[in-house]
């Protein structure tokens, strides 16, 4: 539905040309939810302005439909009025003069085809009902809470039929606890719509759990691109691992590894860990493994067991309702675990740490 290749934009600065976007390719399927992930500057709002024509690339492709709208070798670029895409905005951007109705029929009334006043009318009232305004249609639009702006912008959106949906982090003005709402009603309208979107974010949270496919960005490229749970249980690299959720870092030795097998088995500071190597090893390798506060298991009663289990003093407990975040010292390695809030700890305890190899993984050489 949506195909993005080699994808290429560079901006003008004092400091000189900075490439934005750099060589970005990725596809997405019809009625699927993909998002780009990254920290501020990895380029990902600047893909999204492509593809919606408000920023013009410097090179690469961009096919919605099978039907190309940019193309640097063949020079072809289609007006962003012509793309047949709805777009929400960071800011929402409701005019304020304006009604809800009169906000959601603008892109019927001036937009790239024009419908008779009835058939406007039917369609606007669809698109609010959709998003649960349909008793707003005269309402103001300065009358309006932050939900209720991002649900007239989705309204708007999505009034015209577009073949593709684009999202700017909209949730990100909404405050957490709408935002967390907000979350399961947009997946759910896209689902219901079976639309295919394009959702950008910084948001870790969002990302998972809404998406279908992530491609997590950094400095102009996608370092990784797979399902939500791929991304968080095996990430790529280090960037990904850290970014992503929480990570434990452990430098290691590989001393054994069959190439084209899951696991290994690493030396480490706690002893031998078997873990997953994700890429080309050999034993003798310098590497860095991480693995998840949630893939650490505490041993029952303290125990020690045998493989990939070591002892660890408890330095910090913090309450923070659903699990207990804690910092456990083993060597001169700190680790942050989380523990079930109904089991009673004590700082200064010791007790028995396990990570079963396919939760302890590779993600670079040293």
């Amino acid at each position: 539905m949506l195909t993005v290749r080699n994808l290429r934009k560079a901006f003008a600065t004092d400091k000189g040309l900075v490439q934005a976007v750099d060589g970005v390719s990725f596809e997405i399927q019809r009625g699927e939810f993909y998002t780009l992930l990254g920290p501020s500057g990895c380029g990902k709002t600047t893909t999204l302005q492509c593809i919606a024509g408000l920023e013009t690339p410097d090179d690469g492709e961009i096919a919605l439909a099978g039907d190309l709208v940019y193309s640097r070798p063949k020079r072809l670029l289609v007006p962003a009025h012509r793309r047949n895409i709805g777009m929400v905005f960071q800011s929402y951007a409701i005019w304020p003069h304006m009604n809800v109705f009169q906000n959601v029929a603008f892109p019927l009334q001036y937009g790239r085809r024009r419908l008779p006043k009835q058939r406007i009318d039917e369609r606007v009232r669809k698109a609010l009902n959709m998003v649960q305004l349909g008793e707003y249609g005269n309402r103001p639009a300065p009358f309006l809470s932050g939900g209720q702006q991002q649900r007239v912008a989705l309204a708007r959106a999505i009034v015209d039929e577009p073949k593709v949906l684009l999202l700017d982090e909209p949730l990100s003005n909404l405050d957490a606890k709408l935002r967390e709402e907000m979350r399961v009603e947009l997946r759910d309208l896209v689902t219901r719509l079976n639309i295919t979107t394009l959702y950008v974010t910084h948001d870790q949270i969002e990302a998972l759990s809404m998406s279908d496919r992530i491609a997590v960005m950094r400095d102009g490229n996608i370092v990784q691109e797979s399902t939500p749970r791929e991304i968080y249980l095996t990430p790529k690299d280090k960037f990904v691992a850290d970014f992503l959720g929480k990570s434990n870092f452990l430098e290691a030795r590989i001393s054994e590894y069959t190439p084209g097998s899951k696991l290994g088995t690493a030396e480490t500071e706690f002893g031998p860990l078997q873990c997953t190597v994700t890429f080309d090893a050999k034993p003798g390798d310098r590497v860095l493994l991480a693995v998840r506060p949630a893939g650490i298991q505490v041993g029952p009663n303290g125990a020690a067991g045998d493989r990939n289990t070591f002892r660890g003093q408890l330095e910090s407990i913090s309450f923070v309702g659903d699990f207990l975040e804690c910092q456990v010292q083993v060597g001169s390695v700190r680790l942050r675990i989380i523990l079930d809030p109904y089991r009673e700890f004590r700082v200064g305890q010791t007790i028995a740490l396990s990570i079963p190899g396919d939760r302890l993984a590779t993600v670079a050489k040293l």
